[in-house]
């Protein structure tokens, strides 16, 4: 076999792909980078290791600057790490960013059983990668530490309070008759309509143990998270009013039952981003 035609006729033929079928040509990119990979790692055991020095400096001139050395080692190793039957189909769920984090990771066991989790939801950080699995959608990137500022602000009066450098809260007069001319406002669940009498209300992260009034009865925020499918790194994100530690307001997801059966509201409070 010629290895390097074998590889160079591969690449060619993924250069072509990518720039014709849009929708499937990172599973293409990796799926073609792992046979090269294979190609590489026989080649590498027929003619040693300096064929990928070999072979990067011819690619380099006949097809392109981006398949140099490091990316053929990249592909090797990659073909290493996963031409283990038991891994081998998650090479398929990954996209080649993905590949490249996981990459300095030994054992790809304990990656493929996050993957593989009956979990809808999963979302944690292992050996440097933040992994989030989104129901049928997979996200990694390489960790970085940071330190979110919880966020509690009490609301007791009309203005406009800065929440941080993305959301503001505005709070203005708006009666009956205003409402009458805008009916579809309330639907959205970034807006609410409340007495102003009321006030004070706090403006808060979302806490373990929250809960909210739907009906005649209360449901677990987190269990209402759950059911409306939104994805575990968002849910700490979630802004939350609240009135005598009773949840009002989900923003984004839910208002509760005691809010919707408000009267003789008189102010409109609306959650926005920042123009």
């Amino acid at each position: 076999m010629n290895y390097y035609n074998e590889i160079k006729n591969k690449i060619i033929d993924n250069e072509v792909y990518s720039k014709v079928k849009d929708y499937s040509k990172e599973r293409h990119k990796v799926i073609t980078y792992f046979e090269i990979g294979k190609l590489l790692t026989e080649a590498g055991g027929k003619y040693g290791d300096n064929i990928i020095e070999e072979y990067s400096k011819k690619l380099v001139v006949e097809v392109g600057k981006k398949y140099n050395r490091s990316t053929l080692f990249r592909m090797r190793q990659f073909y290493n790490l996963f031409s283990n039957e038991k891994v081998a189909p998650l090479v398929q769920q990954l996209s080649w960013s993905h590949c490249l984090i996981i990459l300095p990771i030994k054992n790809i066991d304990e990656i493929n059983s996050y993957i593989y989790s009956k979990k809808a939801n999963l979302y944690l950080t292992y050996k440097g990668i933040l992994f989030n699995k989104k129901y049928d959608v997979i996200e990694m990137k390489k960790y970085e530490k940071c330190n979110n500022d919880m966020i509690s602000i009490v609301i007791d009066d009309i203005g406009v309070y800065n929440i941080n450098d993305h959301y503001e809260l505005e709070v203005k007069k708006f009666d009956k008759e205003e409402l009458k001319k805008n009916k579809n406002l309330l639907i959205n669940s970034n807006v609410i309509w409340y007495n102003s009498s009321k006030l004070p209300l706090v403006l808060r992260n979302r806490i373990d143990g929250d809960r909210i009034k739907i009906n005649d009865g209360t449901k677990k925020i987190k269990d209402l998270l759950i059911d409306e499918k939104i994805p575990t790194d968002l849910r700490d994100k979630l802004l939350l009013l609240e009135k005598d530690n009773e949840v009002l307001n989900v923003f984004g997801i839910r208002k509760s039952q005691t809010l919707i059966d408000s009267k003789n509201n008189d102010i409109l409070i609306t959650l926005r981003e920042k123009e």
